[in-house]
């Protein structure tokens, strides 16, 4: 979930491209891998809309020795039988300086890089929200568990 809107090539592939990294999102998985970006001016600019959805039922194994407290005494499974979905999609607001719950979230990428060509250096930056999203439950919700 952590990289879950940083780049769309590289969601679809499971995150699995350090070692061909995505263009200008070279910067977050691999940054060596920017020296394989052309020469001249590139910009990357969009929204990574995520929704994710989720169902749960939980069924406790009947081979498993139950839980037990601090005294030894057994203690029945709380979620044993319980089903629930994910309430919403919740996102923190800097500007708000709070998190406001969402259908889906928008998050928003950012990159600009440029080479001056047969050089070796470029200048590059990107901005993009790797931790800016989660889950909103209700409190004691089998889903938040």
């Amino acid at each position: 979930m952590e990289s879950m809107a940083i780049d769309p090539e590289a969601i679809s592939l499971a995150n699995t491209v350090t070692a061909r990294p995505p263009g200008i999102s070279s910067i977050y998985y691999n940054p060596a891998g920017l020296s394989l970006m052309p020469e001249g001016t590139y910009i990357s600019l969009g929204l990574i809309p995520v929704l994710i959805k989720s169902d749960v039922k939980f069924t406790t194994d009947p081979n498993f020795n139950k839980f037990h407290d601090a005294q030894g005494n057994e203690i029945n499974d709380p979620f044993n039988g319980q089903e629930d979905s994910l309430k919403s999609g919740r996102m923190y607001l800097p500007i708000l300086n709070e998190g406001t719950d969402m259908p889906a979230l928008t998050v928003p990428v950012l990159g600009f890089s440029y080479r001056e060509p047969n050089q070796i250096g470029r200048l590059v930056t990107a901005f993009y929200v790797p931790y800016g999203g989660g889950w909103s439950n209700d409190n004691g919700s089998a889903a938040g568990f």
